[in-house]
């Protein structure tokens, strides 16, 4: 059942991102339509620069998209870790790395977040769920604020090589030759 959870969240994330993409395509079109005066249409290239961009910015929105279902995910998968965890005696680095092995394989993603060398201790009111979600979150944040950048980053050289692929809309006057008003 986690198999057929997990690809629907994957098919949804793909869906999501490309609906955003979309989206922020969109806006970028009609903002950049909105600053280039009436002398200047789009051309080609401009249209081919905003393809691209479309591609670029699904993938991107996508690994946004199913990066945050996985962080609103972690609070389970805390809980899942601590009813692995033997409840009396002591906790040894082996029952740590048991757990999360144990919850690795009903959560693939743990594995690729966690290392359990980096579980040290944990405080006297938290669990080593919790400790183990702590780095997720962390690893998960710092994920999405790469993702954003790329977003932008992509859009600010998009919105750049489009106004620069602007072609100048030729008047004609009274005698019939062509002019560009500049």
């Amino acid at each position: 059942m986690r198999v057929l959870n997990s690809v629907i969240d994957g098919v949804s994330s793909i869906g999501w991102g490309i609906a955003l993409a979309v989206i922020v395509t969109l806006l970028l079109y009609l903002i950049i339509y909105a600053m280039r005066g009436t002398t200047k249409r789009f051309s080609i290239i401009s249209w081919a620069v905003g393809g691209i961009l479309l591609i670029l910015l699904s993938i991107q929105c996508s690994l946004l998209v199913g990066s945050i279902k996985v962080k609103n995910t972690c609070s389970d998968v805390a809980a899942l870790i601590d009813s692995f965890i033997p409840s009396e005696g002591v906790i040894s680095r082996d029952n740590v790395k048991d757990a999360i092995a144990k919850a690795s394989k009903q959560v693939p993603f743990v594995a690729n977040i966690v290392d359990t060398d980096e579980i040290e201790t944990v405080d006297k009111d938290g669990s080593i769920g919790d400790a183990v979600m702590h780095k997720a979150y962390v690893y998960l944040n710092w994920y999405v604020f790469r993702r954003v950048c790329w977003i932008l980053g992509f859009c600010g050289v998009a919105v750049v090589s489009i106004m620069y692929s602007l072609e100048r809309i030729p008047t004609r006057h009274s005698n019939s030759r062509l002019y560009y008003d500049d």
